[in-house]
């Protein structure tokens, strides 16, 4: 990490922080001198290799496993972060999901899947505690 990292000592989470998009905003993030907690959800190779890849910049990561449409586990996972790396100052609230399909072969059950993921986790996240 160089000497002007515009966010040593922030703590940053990074919930869907596995893969693609999330994954990148931590790798951003950690480059830029935050503390990541990585979130995923069913990735945990994906997310321990991002933590890998953050730790051989020179950075902190850490993996932290939460369902994020589940309030629960969402409280715990912000316990754990806090209790690991310290009060969270930075969250990208990255975790979605999708099922591309037609119209009228989605389910029930797979609407209310993403609406969870996508929608009633943003109301789930630590600022709204």
């Amino acid at each position: 990490m160089g000497s002007a990292s515009t966010l040593a000592g922030k703590i940053a989470l990074v919930t869907g922080g596995s893969r693609g998009i999330g994954r990148a905003a931590a790798l951003a993030l950690a480059k830029a001198g935050a503390q990541v907690a990585v979130n995923y959800r069913a990735h945990a190779a994906e997310a321990d290799s991002a933590c890998t890849e953050i730790e051989n910049m020179g950075g902190r990561a850490i993996v932290v496993q939460a369902d994020v449409s589940i309030a629960e586990k969402v409280a715990g996972m912000v316990q754990q972060v806090e209790r690991q790396l310290g009060p969270i100052a930075i969250l990208v609230n990255n975790a979605g999901i999708s099922r591309p399909q037609p119209f009228d072969q989605i389910t029930e059950q797979d609407w209310d899947e993403v609406v969870a993921v996508n929608l009633k986790s943003v109301a789930l996240a630590p600022w709204t505690r």
